[in-house]
């Protein structure tokens, strides 16, 4: 019985680790799951379930809460340099890196889309007449950033436990990059930005202290200001092209 288990076991994992492979993620998660009933202290699989949760696009911070427990559970049961700890090290803050994307992406359709299915009467007054204004763009924008600021906790919480997993050179330069890339996200008001700053700097610290390299203190870099000038030129020439089809005789 013990070695159809293992047998099946090892099918599993062939399966799921090609499925990750393929960035299939909630397919390698199920086959995971699966194995994990068959031997619940299987921490490979444990690991694969976590990296697979914190990957799916859905229901972000569950997710990652998710991620965060079983990788806590399988970290317990390898030994501290475990190659496996590393891998999913990396994909933790690949995760969150994509996740970020993904909400800038989506920021800034809803952005256009609200601005584009707003009244010619309304872009008349409010975007025209004076230029378009940047807190005009701050104002659609507070109830993004509000959603954002939400799900700050688990993010953090979720480059904390990479850190934990794997302090090695690549894990500190990925962690480093997120806080550029929030700082540079054209979508993210200054208060976004200073709540995530202000919640990663315990971790930037024990990075600092690791490799002197990384995580340096740094002014936000000027691209966040060079972003906005960019999403309020695209603005602007959607409005003209809208208009002047609008406004043909």
């Amino acid at each position: 019985m013990q070695h159809q288990s293992e047998q099946e076991i090892s099918r599993l994992m062939e399966q799921a680790d090609a499925q990750e492979s393929l960035q299939d993620y909630k397919t390698a998660y199920d086959l995971y799951r699966q194995m994990l009933e068959i031997d619940p202290q299987h921490a490979i699989a444990r690991l694969g379930k976590g990296r697979c949760a914190a990957r799916m696009d859905v229901d972000i911070p569950s997710r990652l809460q998710e991620a965060c427990e079983e990788i806590l559970n399988a970290s317990q049961l390898l030994p501290s340099e475990h190659h496996q700890k590393t891998h999913t090290a990396w994909a933790l803050t690949e995760a969150v890196s994509n996740h970020i994307k993904r909400l800038e992406n989506e920021y800034q359709n809803q952005l256009f889309s609200k601005l584009s299915s707003s009244s010619p009467s309304h872009f008349s007054s409010s975007l025209f007449g004076g230029a378009l204004k940047q807190n005009k763009l701050d104002m659609i924008n507070q109830e993004q950033n509000k959603h954002f600021q939400s799900l700050v906790p688990a993010f953090v919480r979720t480059l904390q436990m990479a850190w934990s997993l794997s302090n090695d050179p690549k894990t500190a330069s990925h962690i480093a990059a997120i806080l550029d890339q929030i700082k540079n996200c054209p979508v993210l008001l200054q208060d976004s930005i200073h709540l995530f700053s202000k919640e990663i700097e315990p971790l930037l610290v024990s990075i600092r202290a690791t490799y002197p390299d990384k995580a340096s203190k740094q002014p936000a870099a000027p691209k966040a200001a060079i972003g906005w000038l960019l999403v309020i030129l695209i603005v602007v020439i959607i409005v003209l092209v809208w208009l002047v089809h609008l406004y043909q005789p």
